[in-house]
């Protein structure tokens, strides 16, 4: 997970999670994924190293500790994209509030 225009490292470097590994050994950057999948986000991993990419599926074999959970979850979170973009006086989005239910 290298820096990148969708977030980078900003989650995984947090101090509530720099150093953390589960009591299976997982570390870190396993462990963002892990909770993204279990908050039902669709991630999309890119990698052409194969052994990186065998342990991207390995997430599918354990679960978060609610300890972990709860961690990740006191992360202050930030949307990359407001969808600004999307706003158009004559489109079916007028506003943010519109384009989010509300979900800002």
């Amino acid at each position: 997970m290298k820096n990148g225009v969708f977030g980078g490292l900003r989650v995984s470097s947090h101090w509530k999670l720099s150093r953390s590994i589960t009591d299976d050994g997982n570390l870190c950057l396993f462990i963002c994924l892990r909770w993204l999948y279990e908050q039902g986000v669709i991630v999309l991993v890119k990698s052409f190293n194969k052994k990186r990419i065998e342990e991207n599926v390995d997430i599918f074999d354990w679960k978060l500790s609610p300890d972990d959970s709860q961690k990740i979850t006191q992360i202050p979170q930030q949307r990359v994209c407001t969808g600004e973009y999307f706003i158009y006086q004559h489109g079916p989005f007028k506003t943010l509030e519109d384009l989010w239910d509300g979900d800002l």
